[in-house]
């Protein structure tokens, strides 16, 4: 059931928005000015993940550390959070174009953005950064989709899964079936290593029973927001410095992650252990310092040691 209440706010930022290319609202919260904090500073921009129930919740511990110490957005994709939500023309595509506009818009007045981006939307975000790199001074990719022996694709099948969920009457009682209390820890649960945190399950639950919150996931399953071949079009042909911050995921698996930092120089790999998806949860403290790192303006890449690369499942 859809609530009539107002979504509360994910992250301790004032909550803007600006209209994208296809005329959606497309929500950001930006942090609140803080004193010290040099005008060129290069801003930091935080990306959810998609899922069925994500938000800019999810990113929450790395916008709480760091609004007090640079210019820091955290991006709603539209279809999600406080952003535009319903039958929207969801695809890779929009989101790509999105997240350039934004970028463009905070060229403005910032300097290239340090961008962060979760999961599937690692894919956008190296997607922008290799079209575009003048707008990234770099680009960390966590639990990065993309880079396992059979990365999921969109396919017939996955565009029937859509025709059979999306704007029939049983999807709305489905997709609250999808996403209860229940549901939503279950699923969560796969990206911790302990319980998964109270507060992000309830943020979860509060997202997923918004008006017309069932749309973008509907089309996360039918594989409407995957790259094609990400790895060698996208990931392989990046030239801004990328780091890759992995273990163990539920969803995801990384055998060929070894492949792309042979093959280029610009990217390089921490693991960050004991976690499952979500560092930025799990271990907040190593999470930062590896960041910290590579946020560094004058930062120089060291030769990435070699990798023991986690096997996991493939992402459903």
């Amino acid at each position: 059931m859809h609530t009539s209440l107002p979504l509360s706010p994910a992250v301790d930022g004032e909550l803007r928005s600006f209209q994208n290319s296809h005329g959606y609202k497309v929500a950001y919260y930006q942090s609140h000015a803080a004193a010290g904090i040099s005008p060129d500073a290069h801003p930091l921009v935080l990306l959810h993940s998609i899922n069925a129930a994500a938000s800019a919740y999810e990113v929450r511990p790395l916008f709480d550390h760091y609004a007090s110490l640079r210019p820091t957005y955290a991006l709603e994709w539209p279809g999600f959070g406080q952003s535009q939500r319903g039958p929207l023309e969801y695809s890779a595509q929009l989101y790509i174009e999105t997240l350039r506009e934004f970028l463009q818009l905070l060229r403005q007045q910032h300097p290239a953005a340090d961008v962060v981006a979760l999961s599937l939307s690692a894919e956008h975000a190296a997607a922008v950064a290799q079209r575009q790199p003048e707008l990234f001074h770099t680009l960390t990719l966590i639990s990065p989709t993309g880079l396992g022996h059979h990365p999921p694709r969109a396919d017939k099948a996955a565009f029937w899964v859509e025709r059979l969920l999306a704007n029939q009457p049983w999807s709305h009682a489905l997709f609250d079936l999808l996403v209860s209390h229940l549901s939503l820890r279950y699923f969560l649960s796969k990206s911790f290593i302990g319980a998964p945190d109270p507060g992000l399950v309830a943020y979860a639950y509060e997202t997923a029973h918004q008006p017309g919150a069932e749309y973008a996931p509907w089309a996360f399953l039918a594989g409407r927001f995957a790259v094609p071949d990400v790895l060698r079009r996208v990931y392989s042909a990046l030239t801004v410095k990328t780091l890759v911050l992995y273990d163990q995921d539920g969803y995801t698996s990384f055998e060929r992650l070894d492949e792309l930092v042979r093959q280029n120089p610009a990217v390089r790999a921490r693991r960050i252990p004991n976690t499952r998806g979500l560092p930025q949860w799990d271990s907040p403290q190593l999470t930062l310092a590896v960041l910290n790192e590579q946020l560094q303006p004058d930062r120089q890449p060291t030769a990435p040691a070699r990798l023991r690369i986690a096997q996991a499942p493939a992402h459903k």
